[in-house]
């Protein structure tokens, strides 16, 4: 069994992946000939993924019959716009928000959350109410004290954090005895700088996942490989951890959240997350359309998959829209209070 060491996460991943796996680097990003008829693409984009994706046994899809739902659809006079349609909708048979399809800014992908249950959570709430405005923000984190714990609210793992700046957070926060990382609504990223945080709250090496990498055309053939996490050798933060979660909780940040969870002095608290713990690539279709899917799934070190699942929280509270308290980071406020 191969061990990836995460201390630069995506950069290495994306490395093994390249060279451990019988997809060349070619396929990944390849252009061919136009295709002479609709059907032709239908036909290479069904192939594409049922050589490449990786969840269909766990996910229990028969590929064959939802080809032979949507292939009837086809006909060589539809335009661009409606085979792009037909697509994103055979796609989103998978129910996988890492599998998408798209032409120019033109995308069809799935996405179960609701904007009425994204909007439950509001940080400029936070920041008025709780912080008072007093708060610093780095590109998307944004941090600040709630009387004697440390809050740091981490919008996307899209933008750079840097291992001063988490340095910096951890220093001001120096003096709290607890703190609270508020992920929620968070749709992932770079998983490298989410773990920046995690090696300064860990005092020896752990293994945080087992990652089941797709190599083969058959839908069970896997190349499995161990993740571990190393700790940073600057201070470590020794206060209890709290993780705010919900189900707009996805990718990077569903797996920030699992690294975190196998920490004892951690709780997990709000809704289960919505998972997406696998490695998305793209591959460019004959007629120059680009398609994501997810090439991997990854399991907790006890075994348990996250990628479709999710992860659940130690204690669950629904979020309650209100336009001067959080419902969620209340609960957590009393926990810490208490515990």
């Amino acid at each position: 069994m191969w061990v990836l060491n995460f201390k630069r996460t995506s950069y290495l991943i994306i490395g093994v992946i390249i060279i451990l796996t019988n997809f060349s680097c070619e396929k990944l990003l390849i252009e061919k000939d136009k295709p002479a008829s609709n059907h032709e693409v239908i036909d290479e984009l069904w192939s594409v993924l049922d050589e490449r994706y990786a969840l269909f046994e766990i996910k229990n899809i028969n590929w064959e019959g939802v080809y032979l739902k949507y292939e009837p659809q086809i006909k060589d006079r539809l335009t661009e716009s409606q085979m792009l349609d037909i697509a994103g909708n055979m796609i989103k048979e998978l129910k996988d928000s890492h599998t998408d399809i798209h032409k120019g800014n033109v995308y069809r992908y799935y996405w179960p959350i609701s904007n009425e249950y994204m909007k439950r959570f509001d940080f400029s709430i936070i920041n008025q109410w709780y912080l008072h405005g007093f708060q610093k923000t780095i590109n998307s984190v944004s941090y600040g004290k709630i009387d004697e714990t440390g809050y740091i609210y981490i919008k996307d793992f899209e933008k750079e954090i840097s291992e001063s700046t988490v340095e910096k957070i951890l220093t001001d926060f120096g003096d709290t005895k607890n703190l609270i990382f508020d992920i929620r609504n968070n749709p992932g990223g770079n998983e490298a700088y989410g773990n920046l945080f995690v090696r300064h709250l860990i005092d020896k090496t752990i293994t945080n996942k087992i990652i089941k990498f797709k190599n083969g055309k058959a839908h069970n053939s896997f190349l499995t490989i161990t993740s571990t996490i190393d700790p940073s050798s600057e201070k470590m933060y020794t206060g209890k951890v709290i993780v705010l979660i919900n189900k707009a909780v996805y990718s990077a940040a569903n797996s920030f959240t699992n690294n975190l969870s196998l920490l004892p002095q951690v709780t997990l608290i709000g809704d289960t997350t919505g998972g997406g713990g696998s490695l998305p690539l793209d591959y460019e279709l004959s007629n120059g359309w680009i398609l994501r899917y997810a090439s991997s799934m990854e399991y907790r070190p006890s075994d348990s998959l996250i990628t479709d699942k999710g992860i659940p929280p130690n204690f669950y509270v629904e979020m309650v829209a209100d336009s001067r308290k959080d419902n969620v980071l209340d609960f957590a406020l009393e926990f810490l209070k208490n515990n």
